[in-house]
């Protein structure tokens, strides 16, 4: 059943140019590293569950940290707590964790999981594009919350 899925998603990420790499995990039946839109994400299938699941970790780069810190303690808490609601409220949002450390802020998005019997190019596919804009999202968020000018903001993708 696993190598089903595994040729399944192996050629939905291929027809559309998503497939990047197989990165080995002992921890999943498979792992395939992709990137949209300059985002990497994994698709993964665990070896102890039928579910394939989609998500990625977005690190800050030195502009978006530059910007986190400069904003006051108010902004940022403000921000997180935004970024908090609106990922508990995505219901596409299957699990989420914010490390809101200054010097490496990270965001962990990863859609809901999709179960063997409701695997299909469609619902992969929306996984992806649930993960990617939840954290375009999260950058958009920090511009906001910045208080930064429409001169200022400079729309970077991860």
């Amino acid at each position: 059943m696993s190598e089903e899925i595994k040729r399944k998603v192996t050629g939905w990420l291929k027809e559309e140019s998503l497939f990047y790499e197989e990165v080995e995990d002992p921890d999943t039946y498979f792992n395939f590293s992709i990137k949209v839109a300059g985002l990497s994400m994994d698709v993964v299938k665990d070896i102890t569950r039928e579910v394939v699941l989609v998500r990625s970790t977005m690190i800050f780069n030195k502009d978006q940290t530059k910007i986190l810190k400069a904003m006051s303690e108010k902004s940022r808490e403000d921000f997180f707590w935004e970024v908090r609601i609106r990922l508990l409220t995505n219901g596409e949002v299957g699990a989420f964790e914010i490390k809101p450390d200054l010097d490496k802020m990270e965001v962990f998005v990863q859609a809901r999981g999709i179960f063997r019997d409701g695997l299909t190019k469609d619902r992969l596919l929306n996984s992806v594009l649930v993960v990617h804009k939840s954290l375009t999202m999260v950058v958009w968020l920090l511009e906001h919350f910045s208080g930064m000018t429409k001169e200022e903001i400079n729309i970077f993708y991860m």
